[in-house]
């Protein structure tokens, strides 16, 4: 029950503000994943239901200032992810259509939003949840490594 949800949430996004780089950092084989894909040509961006500046704060303390294209969080006025519009927007902002796009996640909200936008999934089984939630959606891809993505996507010359 969310009995005290309205209360407690103003102390947890205070807490959350404070902590958010606790213990922060990538999981092994995402700079090189990433790296590579740069190398490539892709533009990259993040889609994030964390609050907007702890977004960005985050991925810019792991990957630096400017690695990313583009980096969207919560904010008023964009429905959290599963709904499409936070993932409309990002295309929009790269100038991209959606059949150009791989959708990378680690859990079923990552998956939803990337069905319900119109988008190739990519199911990163080495993430928050397991293999078996990520199976359920049928990604296009599903891997168990940063490095076994890098292989499937045909990208190891890149880096």
């Amino acid at each position: 029950e969310l009995a005290h949800f309205e209360e407690c949430l103003p102390v947890y996004r205070e807490v959350f503000r404070e902590n958010c780089l606790y213990r922060l950092e990538p999981y092994e084989g995402m700079r090189e994943l990433l790296a590579a894909m740069k190398a490539a040509g892709w533009k990259l961006a993040v889609l994030t239901n964390k609050p907007h500046d702890r977004g960005i704060e985050s991925v810019e303390a792991v990957y630096g200032k400017g690695y990313f294209d583009y980096i969207l969080g919560e904010q008023e006025g964009i429905p959290k992810k599963p709904d499409p519009e936070g993932a409309y927007r990002v295309m929009k902002a790269l100038g991209v259509k959606a059949e150009d796009c791989l959708y990378m996640g680690d859990t079923n909200t990552d998956m939803r939003t990337a069905a319900n936008a119109g988008l190739d999934a990519v199911g990163a089984a080495w993430g928050f949840r397991g293999r078996e939630e990520l199976e359920a959606f049928h990604p296009k891809f599903l891997a168990d490594s940063p490095g076994e993505l890098l292989e499937m996507l045909g990208l190891e010359k890149f880096y």
